[in-house]
């Protein structure tokens, strides 16, 4: 028996968002893994399944919803915790298939895993699924673009992603607040940030696009001078996090040049 594990980029919250390449791979997936925290509302796993079963013209392909492991941290440095974690990950979904191949004759089986953005950009997919190959015999790893939220960001606002012949970082919250801005650096791109960590730099000369639920019905755009909209910001992102329960967001940041 072979497995083919797919990793599929499904953009964020909308099928218009999905690749035909995506699309085509979750019509051919024989069963297809939802993950979902355990302090999390259902919406988010409920958005992904309905957008795989948008393209899904007849019952065939079973979902199978799962809580993924909480991440470990009192007494132990952060990266051994992630992989800590994705260990644990990986054992759920080794045991999901297991169970699914005990259950089924046949000899080519199809997984798919439907990830936010792109499972390239700051997500550990791909480094969870590598895990695989040491329990899981025969098993092969894809990966399938999806558009990112650095991608989706720049459109809705209509700006440029990089200055001309001026290079990027792309960083999370909490690296930025940790080492600040970095020298010989314009343009910054911030994933992955819990805490709005561009409250933390002490440049006033720094403009913000930020966005949350991109591309949802509660898509919300807010752009200026940090200093200015810096609260504005921290409010809104924390009261769309109440009303909903959970909140996707990114941000780019860019330091103005000085006249």
């Amino acid at each position: 028996m072979s497995i083919n594990l797919y990793l599929i980029g499904i953009g964020f919250g909308d099928a218009k968002h999905v690749t035909e390449e995506a699309a085509k791979t979750i019509k051919s997936c024989n069963l297809i893994l939802i993950g979902k925290k355990k302090d999390e509302k259902s919406e988010i796993a409920d958005l992904k399944k309905n957008i795989c079963k948008s393209f899904i013209k007849i019952n065939s392909v079973k979902f199978k919803e799962f809580y993924i492991p909480e991440r470990q941290l009192p007494n132990e440095k952060y990266i051994n915790s992630v992989i800590d974690w994705h260990d644990d990950i990986a054992k759920t979904w080794v045991d999901i298939i297991k169970k699914y191949t005990s259950s089924t004759a046949r000899r080519n089986i199809n997984v798919g895993i439907p990830i936010w953005g792109d499972p390239s950009l700051y997500d550990s997919s791909q480094r969870i699924a590598s895990r695989f190959k040491s329990t899981l015999h025969h098993t092969s790893i894809k990966l399938i673009p999806g558009l990112s939220s650095i991608q989706l960001l720049v459109s809705a606002f209509g700006i440029p992603f990089n200055e001309i012949g001026q290079s990027v970082l792309i960083t999370t919250g909490r690296l930025l607040k940790e080492r600040g801005w970095p020298d010989g650096t314009e343009t910054i791109y911030v994933v992955l940030d819990g805490e709005c960590s561009f409250t933390f730099l002490k440049d006033n000369n720094i403009y913000i696009w930020w966005a949350a639920y991109l591309g949802m019905k509660e898509q919300t755009l807010i752009k200026g001078k940090v200093p200015k909209i810096g609260k504005e910001i921290i409010k809104t992102r924390n009261t769309l996090r109440s009303d909903k329960g959970w909140i996707l967001d990114v941000y780019k940041l860019q330091r103005l040049i000085r006249n």
